[in-house]
C-alpha cells in the first residue's frame, strides 16, 4: 500500500508536522540482513518495453520515453497532494538505493523523494529541492526531522545520480558520486521503499538498482 508525504511548505532546520495517509496497521517481521548475501541484486527496473515490471500501477506515474526515445518512469503530478508509489520488494535490511533522476518541473515544496526502510510510522526521507539536498526521519507519523540539509542547487532538465546506502545505523548519500550526507541514526533498521512526488511535481527515473550491503 502506498505511502503519501505531505511537508510544509516550508521546512524548518527543527520540526514540522507531516500527514501521512495510507499507512498499513501491521508489516513484514523485521528482516534478518544475515539471510542475504552482501551484493546481491534485490531490485532492478530500467523500464524496458515501457513497462514498469518493478512497481504497480498508478494513474499519475507513467512510462514515457524521453527526447532521445529511452523509456523512463515519470511523475506528472497535477493535484493538490503529494502521490506516492511503491517499490514491488519486501522489507530489505542494510541496502544501496542506486537511480538517476531529473526535474522536468520543480514542485510546490520538497520533491524527488525518496523514502526508505520505511515500518509501519518510522521512515527515513531524502528529498531534493531547487537549492538543497535533504536527509530527513518521521517518528510516528508526526514530524520531519532534519538530519541533514545541504546547499546544492539543481536545475530543470538536468539528469542527476543519486545514490544513497543504509548499513546498520550509518547512512549516506552521494550525488554525481559526491558524498553529500554520511551520519548515524538508529530510528528504523529494515523497511520498504517508495518514491514521493510534491503536488505540481514533474520528475522523471530510470535505471534503478537496490544492492544488499
Amino acid at each position: 500500500m502506498a505511502l503519501t508525504l505531505q511537508p510544509p511548505n516550508q521546512l524548518a532546520s527543527q520540526q514540522e508536522p507531516v500527514q501521512i495517509t495510507n499507512v498499513p496497521s501491521t508489516v513484514n517481521p523485521p528482516c534478518d540482513p544475515t539471510q542475504v548475501i552482501p551484493g546481491t541484486l534485490l531490485f532492478s527496473e530500467s523500464f524496458d518495453g515501457g513497462i514498469a515490471h518493478g512497481f504497480p500501477v498508478h494513474s499519475y506515474w507513467k512510462v514515457v520515453n524521453d527526447e532521445t526515445g529511452n523509456p523512463v518512469f515519470e511523475v506528472n503530478n497535477q493535484v493538490k497532494r503529494p502521490v506516492a508509489v511503491e517499490f514491488r520488494g519486501v522489507d530489505w535490511c542494510d541496502y544501496r538505493i542506486e537511480y538517476r533522476v531529473r526535474f522536468k518541473k520543480f514542485g510546490d515544496d520538497v520533491g524527488g523523494t525518496l523514502v526508505f526502510r520505511r515500518r509501519e510510522e518510522h521512515l527515513y526521507v531524502l528529498s531534493l529541492n531547487q537549492e538543497e539536498v535533504i536527509l530527513a526521519r518521521i517518528v510516528n507519523s508526526g514530524y520531519w526531522e532534519r538530519l541533514a540539509t545541504i546547499l546544492h542547487p539543481l536545475q530543470l532538465n538536468t539528469w542527476y545520480n543519486i545514490r544513497a546506502e543504509a548499513q546498520g545505523s550509518r547512512l549516506r548519500v552521494w550525488l554525481n558520486n559526491e558524498l553529500l550526507i554520511d551520519l548515524e541514526d538508529t530510528l528504523s533498521s529494515s523497511g520498504i521503499i517508495t518514491f514521493d512526488a510534491a503536488p505540481n511535481e514533474q520528475t522523471q527515473y530510470d535505471d534503478i538498482r537496490v544492492t544488499a550491503l
